[in-house]
């Protein structure tokens, strides 16, 4: 398809990440799979229709043994596909148009307050755990992204002439602008890391699959039952560091760089404290 030479040259404008890109190869992958199976050598595009994404579906959930939400996100990407040559007038029908992608609500997970204590306190000796720990940590109190850890340079943090600070970057995922104060547990870490280094980044970040096998690995010593990987940071920071201690939803959109209120609003329906917190609120203000 199309789409696998436009997304190889976005990437080499660096338009897009290499995750990204290889969320297409693995999408292209998996379809030639489909093909070799139904012993055909390539599909045409009019002999795609709604019994094929059926097919698809199926075979993503059994062959490839993809969860329910797996499947929809390799559907979503087949189905930007098909829209595009619809769209082009290259087949008359977009067999997406009445086919509904089946999606699972998710719980997100998130540190409590008391975990993230444990993690941020625990005297760790072996420098590996202990700058995962840091890095983890940091995303903890600023909801930074692991892709925008690997990209966080000393020009995107700016200090006022009060020496408050605050970072100030593009998404890596969205390229929407995001505005993120840095408060007294972040501005602790990177005081440690700024100066650590003549290179302009601030974390010298491992990889994404090590990063999160360390940080098993961490939840083991610090006696945390939840699988921790790099993106609760992001959640613990929305729901436990913001939301619990009364910031505005509207703030929290803008510092998480979101280019939606509504995907922000997933994480006020997830926290028992905020719900209570709230109509505590409502209850003291009553006066029925």
């Amino acid at each position: 398809m199309r789409q696998e030479e436009d997304a190889c040259k976005l990437l080499s404008a660096n338009k897009i990440s290499i995750s990204h890109y290889n969320k297409h190869r693995l999408v292209y992958q998996r379809l030639d799979e489909f093909c070799k199976k139904n012993g055909i050598n390539d599909m045409a595009l009019d002999q795609f229709n709604r019994q094929t994404i059926h097919d698809l579906e199926i075979f993503f959930r059994t062959d490839c043994c993809l969860s329910v939400n797996s499947t929809a996100k390799m559907l979503e990407f087949i189905r930007k596909g098909i829209l595009w040559a619809y769209q082009c007038g290259l087949i008359l029908i977009n067999p997406f148009a009445t086919y509904r992608i089946k999606k699972e609500d998710t719980q997100v997970q998130f540190l409590n307050k008391q975990e993230i204590l444990k993690i941020r306190k625990k005297i760790i000796d072996i420098s590996r755990l202990d700058f995962v720990r840091d890095s983890f940590i940091f995303s903890c109190f600023t909801g930074i992204s692991y892709a925008n850890m690997c990209k966080l340079t000393k020009d995107q943090i700016v200090f006022d002439s009060k020496r408050e600070g605050y970072i100030h970057l593009y998404r890596t995922k969205t390229n929407h602008p995001a505005f993120i104060p840095l408060l007294p547990q972040s501005r602790e870490i990177l005081d440690k890391y700024l100066n650590h280094n003549q290179s302009d980044r601030i974390f010298h970040m491992l990889s994404n699959q090590k990063t999160n096998a360390y940080l098993k690995e961490l939840a083991d010593i610090c006696g945390i039952k939840k699988k921790l990987t790099y993106h609760v940071a992001r959640h613990s920071f929305a729901v436990t560091v913001c939301l619990e201690n009364g910031i505005p939803i509207e703030t929290l959109s803008k510092v998480l760089g979101h280019t939606s209120l509504r995907v922000t609003q997933a994480y006020a329906k997830i926290t028992y404290k905020k719900v209570m917190n709230d109509m505590g609120i409502l209850k003291d203000r009553l006066e029925y």
